[in-house]
């Protein structure tokens, strides 16, 4: 039986243990639960935002690649501030954040929901805030986690911000549930957006007005033991599963979207010191998947391509979004 689930973000927690938002995270990866929480906690939530915001507690924002050691590429117009790293006198002045960080509703929900997700049940989060500035400040395609960094399985984006308009503002999360097509999320107040850290491909799209939000993200007690790609078969339908199992998906997903990974990151770090060698990066990643890929799985790619040319998303419905 269901536990009871109280405090300002019960509405997620009971909704996650429900049949319909559980089978739509199972299934797709994520799942979008609009009224969430109230437009008034929205709202007082952007005032101790920009409370904070003017003691300097908010800091700009870079994407870190890896090339000859860690290179850190700064994303125009976007600043953000981590709840666990605010002084005790930050933290005071902003009661409701510091509520965020003591939240555990939505984990015990999760827990309760999918019990283990590799590495154990969940136990601890961590929480960021975020202001987009605007002027097309945006993210990269990008995955939060991977299991060689860190024990994250599962990422809860809450959106502040009332009366948005994608096709005015911008500012919409775009998700790519590989191999089913991008799907683009407006960020209106109310709004949570819950999908798998490891797996679920994402970016921000770019933003042309102010734009609040803060992520939650929820840890397993342990690192998850590293996967192993399934052997590929002689068929091209056991090649098509292998590559659609987690440990060879996301290199799958990087090769097939590598045109617009790649224009992804120049709108979102345009001329920053770095770009390019991001950039060349990116493109000998893709070289070298495609390179591994296709000698070992040939019949499998050719499947994968007719059947995203088809359409009609029938072979992902075994994908496994949050392997044990």
């Amino acid at each position: 039986m269901s536990r009871r689930f109280t405090g300002a973000y019960a509405a997620i927690a009971r909704a996650l243990v429900a049949g319909d938002a559980k089978a739509r995270l199972a299934r797709h990866g994520y799942v979008v639960l609009d009224d969430a929480f109230d437009v008034a906690r929205a709202r007082a939530l952007k005032d101790e935002f920009n409370a904070l915001r003017r003691r300097g507690a908010f800091v700009a924002n870079a994407s870190l690649f890896a090339r000859e050691g860690v290179v850190a590429l700064a994303k125009p117009h976007v600043y953000e501030c981590e709840v666990h790293r605010l002084s005790k006198e930050d933290a005071a002045s902003a009661p409701l954040v510091n509520e965020l960080a003591k939240e555990t509703s939505v984990m015990e929900a999760l827990n309760e929901a999918f019990g283990a997700l590799g590495g154990g049940a969940l136990d601890r989060t961590s929480t960021k805030l975020q202001v987009n500035e605007g002027a097309g400040g945006c993210f990269p395609l990008h995955f939060d986690s991977d299991a060689s960094l860190d024990s994250r399985r599962v990422t809860m984006c809450a959106y502040l911000d009332e009366d948005w308009c994608e096709a005015r503002d911008g500012g919409a999360l775009a998700l790519y549930p590989f191999p089913r097509g991008r799907v683009t999320i407006a960020p209106k107040a109310g709004r949570v957006v819950i999908f798998s850290s490891e797996f679920g491909l994402h970016r921000v799209m770019p933003a042309m007005r102010e734009r609040f939000m803060f992520t939650v993200w929820y840890f397993a007690k342990e690192m998850r033991a590293p996967m192993k790609a399934k052997p590929p078969g002689v068929t091209a339908e056991a090649q098509m599963t292998a590559l659609l199992d987690p440990a060879l998906r996301k290199h799958l997903g990087k090769i097939v979207l590598a045109d617009e990974w790649a224009k992804s990151i120049r709108e979102a770090h345009g001329e920053s010191e770095g770009v390019e060698a991001a950039l060349k990066t990116h493109w000998d990643e893709v070289a070298l998947i495609s390179r591994v890929l296709s000698n070992n799985y040939p019949l499998g790619l050719e499947l994968i391509a007719k059947e995203m040319e088809r359409g009609d998303g029938a072979f992902d419905a075994g994908v496994d979004w949050f392997p044990e």
